[in-house]
């Protein structure tokens, strides 16, 4: 199935909302992860309960960054990386005992790895999206993945929870091109023909009770496995709730 939104709005973006040009590279600090904070600490873990649910034996992480979550799943899993720059540089200079791939995610046709390996494999790609100038190219590999993967996880913090339904963009972390919202990113998917076994909340980091990142828990030739593996379900009128209030603390603190 190919990509059906319009080209004015081929992200599912609301209309009037500015994106980054052009931002900065993202090179994940190891030293960072030592200070206590986590972020999108349920991610990883949801992936490698998916994955004994299934009985897979590999996660694939797009996007990985340095890897400290993706290395910490080791050797319960073989762990697969893919990025580029410094951080994968990092990840091959300190872990060898993963496999690190080389693909600019805004080009990516194919990963160079024999499909086969991928059957008993978990997709995870965490807080990568928002990084990218063209986001399509990983969502069609995404798509091609899970013709042979179980599932893939994909999070991005959502923008409504975070600034407000008033935020118009760029965001304000450098590092961004765009933002969604929950419903957004949801359209976005499925505009792809990816099925979608969950699109929810996940804490977005372990300091905080705080449910301020998408999660969409999308299926490829996995088995089923049991709900409470995944976070509660966020109703429409809960969400709508959460922005409402959210935007007008924001609101109100720019008048202060």
């Amino acid at each position: 199935m190919s990509h059906s939104l319009s080209e004015n709005n081929q992200y599912a973006i609301k209309s009037g909302y500015t994106h980054r040009p052009a931002p900065d590279y993202y090179a994940d600090n190891p030293e960072r992860h030592a200070e206590g904070v986590i972020w999108q600490p349920e991610v990883y873990e949801i992936a490698a309960g998916i994955a004994a649910a299934c009985g897979c034996d590999t996660i694939l992480d797009i996007g990985c960054g340095t890897a400290s979550k993706l290395v910490a799943l080791h050797p319960r899993f073989r762990i697969i990386g893919v990025d580029f720059g410094r951080n994968l540089e990092f990840c091959r200079e300190n872990y060898p005992q993963g496999e690190w791939l080389e693909a600019d995610l805004e080009q990516i046709d194919s990963l160079p790895i024999d499909a086969t390996k991928l059957e008993r494999a978990v997709i995870v790609c965490s807080d990568v999206i928002e990084h990218l100038i063209d986001p399509m190219p990983l969502l069609r590999a995404i798509r091609r993945l899970l013709r042979n993967c179980s599932y893939a996880l994909i999070s991005t913090p959502d923008r409504n929870l975070l600034r407000g339904m008033q935020d118009q963009g760029p965001p304000s972390n450098l590092h961004h091109v765009r933002e969604w919202a929950m419903p957004e990113l949801e359209t976005l998917v499925r505009s792809f023909g990816i099925e979608q076994k969950y699109c929810g909340l996940t804490l977005s980091n372990n300091l905080s009770e705080a449910r301020n990142t998408i999660l969409i828990v999308a299926k490829g030739t996995g088995e089923s496995f049991e709900r409470d593996l995944l976070p509660p379900r966020v109703p429409g009128w809960w969400y709508r709730g959460r922005v409402v209030r959210r935007s007008f603390d924001v609101w109100r603190n720019s008048i202060k």
